[in-house]
């Protein structure tokens, strides 16, 4: 099991344009249009998948994907969440 980090650790990452709420790690990553926010989302569904933790995701118009992620089995963010949060920004930069 991972151990859970702070809101402190996980922004002491640096991570621009994720914030941390109520225990967990969102990121409004916005795109050009509806359909490259479509394309986006594939990608992190893709990366969440490389990393078998898996996030929330969403997509509004006209363009944002939202992406929420928390360790359920330890009730907040871990390592895991700062690992796929920094692997996602590294597709979509802040």
């Amino acid at each position: 099991m991972s151990e859970r980090l702070s809101q402190d650790d996980f922004n002491a990452a640096g991570l621009g344009g994720w914030r941390v709420e109520d225990d967990t790690a969102i990121a409004e990553l916005g795109c050009s249009s509806f359909t490259a926010a479509g394309v986006l989302a594939a990608k992190v569904a893709a990366i969440c998948d490389e990393h078998n933790h898996h996030a929330d995701l969403s997509i509004r118009y006209p363009g944002v994907v939202t992406v929420t992620t928390s360790s359920h089995d330890v009730g907040g963010l871990t390592d895991r969440d700062l690992r796929l949060a920094q692997a996602i920004s590294e597709v979509h930069p802040a």
